[in-house]
């Protein structure tokens, strides 16, 4: 589940059997999962409009749309701090949870306002935060007066309005 969160706010949000699907857990496996699924794909498809955006910039410029934190600032403390946060283009900072179990982030907030994905609380970038991150709700904040601040406000997901289900740990 929680690299479904993690894909929903990259370029691809795929599925992959792996190598002995009948010995892991799969997308499809039970109803819990399934509806996390779905809602992480619900996410993925409400940002198509900024990743469509990042895509004709990066045909244009070179620039990926999946970025390292630094490439935002250039400053050389931000390579080594938060090792697995990333920006999807300039506007939308994601701090995935990968420490099983965790249900929350600790992380320093790029220059700027940005606003919390979930709660829409508004916080100063340049200063850490602690965020509750339980499953379903992925550590993100959209730059403030952003397209992804627009998408993130007016998607069904991010409003507990999808299909009516919490996301549940897989089993």
């Amino acid at each position: 589940q929680r690299w479904t969160e993690l894909a929903a706010f990259t370029p691809v949000f795929r599925t992959h059997e792996g190598n002995k699907p009948d010995r892991k857990h799969q997308w499809d496996e039970d109803a819990g999962t399934l509806a996390h699924f779905s809602r992480m794909a619900a996410l993925f498809a409400c940002l198509q409009p900024y990743r469509k955006v990042l895509m004709e910039q990066a045909a244009a410029t070179g620039m990926p749309l999946v970025r390292h934190p630094w490439l935002a600032t250039g400053a050389i403390e931000d390579a080594q701090r938060d090792p697995q946060t990333f920006l999807l283009g300039p506007d939308l900072f994601v701090a995935p949870v990968v420490v099983q179990g965790a249900k929350r982030v600790r992380v320093m907030l790029p220059d700027g306002m940005w606003v919390h994905a979930w709660s829409g609380r508004v916080s100063p970038g340049g200063r850490t935060v602690s965020q509750a991150a339980p499953i379903g709700q992925p550590a993100a904040w959209a730059r403030a007066g952003s397209l992804p601040a627009e998408l993130i406000r007016d998607c069904k997901v991010f409003h507990g309005e999808h299909d009516g289900t919490e996301a549940r740990p897989m089993r």
